[in-house]
């Protein structure tokens, strides 16, 4: 759980991951040295329960340098990120470890997902079927690329061996869509069609000036966005084509990643393109 100012919903996040009916976990927090009551609320629950390690960063650095850092601090075989935001139904990691036994070939196990407001209230729902159980290659990247959306398959539960061969988290525009597009070539995804995660919609939620400047600590302008999307496309291109073998993969991932990418994220490349 890596955060930052989170005191709002910090306590509702914590007890959503202590209430799992599956027990035998350990929470790492790292709070990126924030300036609000998260750190002392984040003490306040790791005396009650030994299951969850600390960690408080010296000063505050980008979310996504955070987000690796708790990654690295893993043990166990199966790993999962949680927001300091978001909460979860009391079944989710055991509804996903009994997944992982159905194979050994499944990497991520995810659920469809609530949106829900400051207050608690639903104001959406979320579906994202990147469900690639039982897919060949081809067929897990296709489908993954096409039918991801809003990427929040990144909070469910990765097997922890296959996703460090992914790691780090990129210091890029998009890293989670990144993460799962290469994930996706290695191994299959299963999707749990209950809405076992709620998504906490922030206030500003499709700003793209705050989420540089969250995600990689920097402030844009029209020039540099353009040049991070573009970056974007070629990293995502070539995090997937180190798994292409034949020609044909290797065409048929140069098609998706390089152009057929520039249709499907033309509204993110839109978005850009009118920042001032």
């Amino acid at each position: 759980m890596p955060v930052f100012n989170e005191e709002r919903f910090i306590e509702q996040a914590i007890v959503s991951t202590l209430n799992q009916d599956y027990k035998n976990f350990e929470l790492i927090i790292s709070d990126n040295a924030s300036t609000d009551q998260t750190k002392e609320i984040c003490l306040k629950y790791s005396k009650k329960d030994s299951r969850i390690r600390f960690y408080s960063q010296h000063s505050t650095t980008d979310s996504t340098t955070n987000f690796n850092y708790v990654a690295s601090m893993a043990k166990g075989d199966f790993f999962m990120w949680a927001s300091g935001h978001d909460t979860r139904d009391p079944t989710f990691i055991s509804r996903c470890v009994a997944t992982f036994e159905k194979s050994n070939s499944i990497v991520l196990c995810y659920s469809d997902a609530i949106w829900i407001d400051s207050n608690g209230k639903i104001v959406g729902i979320e579906k994202s079927d990147i469900d690639t159980v039982g897919m060949s290659k081809i067929t897990r990247i296709k489908k993954v690329f096409w039918n991801l959306g809003y990427a929040y398959p990144i909070y469910g539960l990765f097997r922890k061996d296959t996703l460090s061969r992914i790691l780090p988290y990129q210091k890029i525009l998009g890293p989670d869509i990144l993460l799962l597009n290469e994930l996706s070539a290695i191994g299959e995804f299963a999707r749990i069609p209950e809405p076992l995660f709620n998504i906490r919609k922030s206030s500003d939620y499709g700003d793209w000036h705050a989420y540089f400047q969250k995600s990689l600590n920097v402030k844009l302008n029209r020039k540099k966005a353009l040049g991070l999307f573009f970056e974007f496309i070629i990293k995502d291109y070539q995090g997937v084509k180190k798994y292409a073998q034949s020609p044909k993969e290797k065409i048929m991932v140069m098609k998706i990643f390089l152009f057929d990418a520039l249709f499907k994220y033309h509204w993110i490349l839109t978005g850009l393109i009118r920042l001032r």
